[in-house]
C-alpha cells in the first residue's frame, strides 16, 4: 500500500494537517515550512508495487488498485513538493520478477515523478538493488540534507 505511506509522509510533514493531527491527539502537528530555518524532507523508499488502493476502487480488480494508487501517490507527492516538501524516493529492487515488465516500469515511473528535481549537486530518485547501493542512496540524501547554507 506504497500510496497510504506517501499520504501518511504528507500528514506528518505538512502544515496543512496540523488541525488533524492536534485533533486527532497526537501532538502540535507539522510547523510551518520556513526555508531559512527549517528544512522538510521526505524519503520514499517501496518495493515499486503500488497494488492497494483504499478508497476509490471497487471489487477486487487488482489493476484497477494499482492504477489508483500509483495516480494517489504521484497526486501527493505533487502537493508535497508544492508545499516546499523535499521529496527523495528510493527504489529498492525494483526488477522483481515477480513484478511484470510493464508494472517495473509504472514502479519506476511513479518514483522519479514523486522526486523532487535533481540538481547538479543532488540526486533525488534512486533505483538500488543491494545493500551497498541502497547504504549509498541513503548517504546520498543524508549528505545533500546536511548542506550548510551560508547568506547575508
Amino acid at each position: 500500500a506504497g500510496a497510504i505511506a506517501v499520504q501518511w509522509t504528507y500528514y506528518m510533514l505538512s502544515p496543512e494537517w496540523r488541525a488533524a493531527i492536534k485533533t486527532a491527539g497526537l501532538g502540535d502537528g507539522p510547523t510551518d515550512v520556513n526555508s531559512d530555518k527549517l528544512s522538510k524532507v521526505a524519503i520514499l523508499m517501496t518495493d515499486g508495487q503500488f497494488n492497494t488502493a483504499y478508497a476509490g476502487v471497487s471489487g477486487n480488480n487488482n489493476n484497477a488498485q494499482g492504477n489508483v494508487a500509483r495516480s494517489n501517490a504521484e497526486s501527493i507527492c505533487s502537493n508535497m513538493k508544492a508545499d516546499g516538501i523535499k521529496v527523495s524516493t528510493i527504489g529498492f529492487d525494483l526488477d522483481d520478477k515477480s513484478m511484470s515488465a510493464t508494472e517495473r516500469q509504472e514502479a519506476r515511473s511513479v518514483l522519479k515523478n514523486c522526486a523532487s528535481e535533481d540538481t547538479p549537486s543532488s540526486k533525488h530518485f534512486f533505483d538500488v538493488s543491494t545493500g551497498p547501493q541502497l547504504d549509498q542512496a541513503f548517504q546520498d540524501i543524508i549528505a545533500d540534507t546536511e548542506r550548510l547554507v551560508l547568506t547575508q
